[in-house]
């Protein structure tokens, strides 16, 4: 892979990841901004848009050898990565930009087809519905089983691409979990989950990945895997996460769809509130949203936004999430 656009990602570090719309990231006496030594683990949350080393939320990330590449099966090559994938990075920031210590093909569902709209991109995986967006590549027929990578929006998945898959196996949901009622206490994608016998039931609002079998209206769990970041690079400091937003009860009144993680209450939200956006801030426990970018619904018209990020050319875009 190419080396980083250094000038653009310690730019893009050293005041927010898109711009500081709100005031500076870092201040002047930290210890840990970005030109003395880095900022710890990075968190990436995303659609890879371009091989210029890997192009994600308009950054830059390297790979090196240690760079390790994994799916919900477990390790995978360098080859299984494909423009459209929606991907969970580690990085940590370096003098020259970041460097990616783990890259995650995170498929939100793999599982059977069923065609509801083939003309209008409508269909169900996994018992899941899936709404293809303009542009993405796809492949799939029904009953064919198929990778789907995209982004959460409430139930639903807004795919980036579709693969079909040759081999047969487990599927796989992978998002956040909702709290529900009847055959089930949790579920995913409105789909009660059947968890194995003596598993805990994961926490309402938290990321898990769950492989296992459509079963009816439900899905029946092999395996409960929580969390999106392992600390692959450090305790995470810092996230760029691309979403949709879900309304909640409690401020800030929106989380990000499928992230697993919530914003602080201090975040201010409602003009990201009607489609796809780009969220930088810290991460304190809470995400401690500093900016946003509202995003094309086209993969075309979002890939070129992206390289404008990338380049410096879309600031004035950007607006301050507090």
């Amino acid at each position: 892979m190419t080396h980083i656009d250094r000038r653009a990602v310690i730019a893009a570090l050293g005041t927010g990841l898109f711009g500081a719309a709100s005031g500076p990231a870092w201040p002047e006496n930290s210890p840990t901004r970005p030109a003395q030594g880095g900022i710890g683990g990075t968190g990436i949350v995303g659609t890879l848009t371009d091989f210029s080393s890997l192009m994600i939320n308009g950054l830059r990330v390297e790979t090196d050898a240690q760079t390790a590449i994994t799916n919900a099966f477990g390790p995978a090559p360098e080859t299984a990565l494909a423009i459209g994938q929606s991907l969970t990075l580690e990085a940590e920031a370096r003098t020259d930009g970041l460097l990616a210590r783990r890259v995650h093909i995170t498929h939100p569902l793999i599982g059977r087809t069923e065609i509801i709209d083939r003309e209008a991109g409508i269909l169900r995986v996994a018992g899941v519905e899936v709404r293809l967006e303009p542009g993405a590549p796809a492949e799939f027929d029904a009953g064919a089983r198929v990778a789907v990578s995209g982004l959460w929006q409430g139930s639903a998945v807004v795919a980036t691409r579709i693969d079909r898959l040759t081999e047969d196996g487990l599927s796989v949901i992978a998002g956040d979990v909702a709290v529900t009622t009847g055959l089930s206490s949790r579920s995913m994608g409105g789909r009660p989950l059947i968890l194995p016998s003596g598993t805990e039931a994961p926490e309402p609002g938290t990321f898990v990945t769950v492989l296992g079998r459509a079963i009816g209206s439900a899905f029946e769990a092999q395996t409960v895997t929580p969390g999106r970041f392992v600390g692959a690079a450090g305790p995470l400091q810092r996230l760029s996460v691309e979403g949709y937003l879900d309304p909640v009860a409690d401020a800030p009144f929106f989380r990000v769809s499928g992230l697993g993680h919530s914003f602080d209450p201090e975040a201010r939200l409602a003009d990201f509130a009607d489609g796809r956006s780009l969220f930088d801030g810290a991460y304190v426990g809470t995400f401690a949203v500093e900016t946003g970018i509202g995003l094309p619904g086209t993969t075309g018209d979002r890939r070129a936004l992206m390289r404008a990020i990338a380049s410096g050319d879309a600031g004035g875009q950007v607006k301050a999430a507090r």
